[in-house]
């Protein structure tokens, strides 16, 4: 013969115990499905590196920069920096930055003979943000390049160096 328990305080804690089991389940899913679309949604696009790039490389490839150019062929030369053009207000007039958050300081170094010279894209700006790049607000690379210099038709080797600083306000 079969005996059944009939007590309700046992039935009931039997039926307590697994609905509190159920609803941790229920609470560690839900918790799941909100971290998963709470992360596609988060998702930021940090676009800096690439605008210091483009910066950068434009300086080294664009005819309006300090590049050399031959004035009987109009062809430039990407990497030879022309001495002559290397000035600041050329760099200003050909990237037009002085109402942007980015400034930099250009340092050319010959190899040859150790002379340097150097120039700034927003001077004004570079000169305040500078000194406040150890805070978040302000963040600072520097990147190197290897070019060659044009000095009154003799090319020699160099060395550019390009300090950027960028305001993230």
């Amino acid at each position: 013969m079969k005996i059944l328990n009939k007590n309700k305080k046992a039935l009931a804690y039997k039926m307590m115990n697994y609905t509190f089991l159920r609803l941790v389940f229920i609470i560690i899913f839900f918790y799941t499905i909100y971290a998963f679309a709470s992360y596609g949604l988060k998702t930021n696009l940090d676009i800096q590196k690439t605008r210091e790039m483009v910066l950068v490389e434009r300086s080294l490839y664009s005819p309006n920069s300090f590049i050399y150019s031959d004035s009987l062929t109009g062809r430039s030369y990407p990497g030879i920096i022309d001495i002559e053009r290397f000035d600041s207000e050329i760099l200003d007039k050909a990237f037009n930055y002085n109402k942007s958050n980015i400034a930099a300081r250009f340092e050319l170094k010959n190899l040859g003979n150790n002379e340097t010279k150097e120039i700034y894209l927003n001077k004004k700006w570079y000169d305040r943000w500078q000194p406040l790049t150890k805070f978040k607000q302000y963040d600072k690379d520097i990147k190197q390049r290897y070019v060659l210099i044009r000095d009154k038709g003799v090319i020699s080797k160099g060395l550019l160096r390009v300090e950027l600083v960028v305001s993230n306000e």
